[in-house]
């Protein structure tokens, strides 16, 4: 969850600051760069793992530790930002895919690792697409965990 918090943060860092021509679009690509596929698959193993851990370690007692719980939820908040920073990653690539780029602005994408031109748009669409399940599948499991976790195990 530090990893998270701090790659998000300095990814919405890195959207203020100003870098020659970066238009908008690229910006706003910068401050929900978490919603790709390797933070859905990072979250969706962090919840498998505190479930497989929660299961084979706990002591037996009717409800989870407090910080179980709230490590259930913190990867439920986070896979949350996830789905939602893929949904609007989606929306920014299918809306401005056939756009074209001037050549100092599809460099400056290139250089920032961010899609230019309208192949890269729909590849980023299908990733997107990619993490909605996946994340979302994460976040449910994690605050079921949670919950039922309350109720006992």
């Amino acid at each position: 969850m530090v990893a998270f918090t701090v790659t998000w943060l300095s990814d919405i860092i890195s959207s203020f600051q100003h870098f020659p021509g970066l238009p908008a679009r690229g910006r706003i690509l910068r401050f929900f760069a978490v919603g790709d596929l390797n933070w859905a698959l990072a979250l969706l193993l962090a919840v498998l793992l505190l479930a497989v851990g929660t299961r084979l370690f706990a002591p037996p007692g009717p409800s989870l530790a407090p910080r179980v719980k709230l490590a259930s939820y913190l990867i439920a908040g986070a896979a949350a930002v996830v789905v939602l920073s893929a949904v609007i990653l989606l929306i920014v690539d299918l809306s401005s895919a056939g756009q074209h780029l001037l050549p100092q602005e599809e460099l400056a994408h290139v250089s920032l690792g961010l899609p230019a031109g309208i192949n890269q748009a729909f590849v980023g669409a299908l990733l997107e697409l990619a993490v909605l399940p996946i994340a979302g599948a994460a976040g449910w499991w994690a605050y079921r965990f949670a919950a039922e976790g309350q109720q006992g195990r």
